[in-house]
């Protein structure tokens, strides 16, 4: 449930990790105690901010992490930008608002230089993968038009805390 603690961190650092996932920058996707995190209110404004833009583009400026980089015994937090939600059949009328909302954030972060960082759990394609691989295709074909255009690049976290 992107719980971090400190103690876990050392423990990443220890093993030689150079960087971390972290959360979205906004008081919804923080890490919060389980009666947060399952608090209905919550969950129902993250469901919706799947489809509608409420929170920002969770983009982030690649300076971040030159901060944080000075400093070899520091982990880099390189935070979400967006879960790539699998597809829901019930709620497959609002799949190509879902698409357009993370195409949108992929496009302001190109335009400005920013980071967008998509993930999502490989086994969470497991059900409706002809959907669920139809939608990355689509993100993936809107990143190739925003690196043609605008020079984005595709990183792994280790590229991201090295970069320059």
């Amino acid at each position: 449930r992107n719980q971090v603690t400190s103690e876990a961190l050392e423990v990443c650092r220890d093993q030689g990790f150079t960087a971390y996932r972290g959360t979205p920058n906004h008081f919804l996707y923080t890490g919060k105690a389980e009666a947060k995190q399952t608090n209905l209110f919550l969950r129902g404004l993250r469901l919706i901010d799947t489809y509608l833009n409420l929170t920002g583009h969770h983009t982030h400026p690649l300076t971040y992490t030159k901060e944080h980089a000075a400093n070899s015994q520091t982990l880099i937090n390189v935070r979400g930008s967006w879960f790539l939600r699998p597809y829901s059949h019930s709620l497959r009328f609002l799949e190509s608002l879902k698409i357009r909302r993370i195409k949108n954030a992929m496009t302001h972060a190109a335009k400005n230089g920013e980071l967008y960082h998509l993930w999502w759990h490989p086994h969470n394609f497991g059900k409706n993968q002809d959907q669920n691989f139809k939608n990355l295709k689509s993100i993936l074909d809107h990143f190739a038009s925003l690196k043609k255009e605008y020079g984005m690049e595709s990183m792994n976290m280790n590229e991201v805390s090295d970069h320059k």
